[in-house]
């Protein structure tokens, strides 16, 4: 999610190069990424036990833990995509009315 978050900030600062938006855009890409790991770490020093097991599995950068062979892809049906895809859709629609310019597929119609 957290990654989530830094794309969305480095897609605002690339398509909206405006200084206001640069701001506001780099301050949450810093927030989430730093913020990432220093969740990471805090959770590593309240479950020292538990968090190695978990870190095993997972990985700090996004499908990097799949791409080493320690997790798997997966583990949700048609319907979770589809609720993904009908979330995006409304996101990037709503985002004209709100923001004054059109977004994602919505700028070619």
């Amino acid at each position: 999610m957290m990654w989530s978050f830094a794309l969305w900030g480095l897609c605002h600062i690339a398509v909206y190069p405006v200084a206001k938006s640069i701001v506001v855009a780099a301050a949450i890409v810093v927030l989430a990424l730093v913020g990432a790991a220093l969740q990471d770490h805090k959770k590593e020093r309240l479950q020292p036990g538990q968090w190695p097991a978990w870190e095993a599995k997972t990985s700090y950068l996004p499908f990097a833990a799949i791409a080493a062979g320690r997790a798997r892809f997966g583990h949700f049906g048609m319907h979770a995509l589809a609720g993904g895809l009908v979330v995006w859709l409304v996101a990037t629609w709503a985002h004209g009315p709100l923001a004054g310019m059109a977004a994602g597929i919505w700028r070619w119609f």
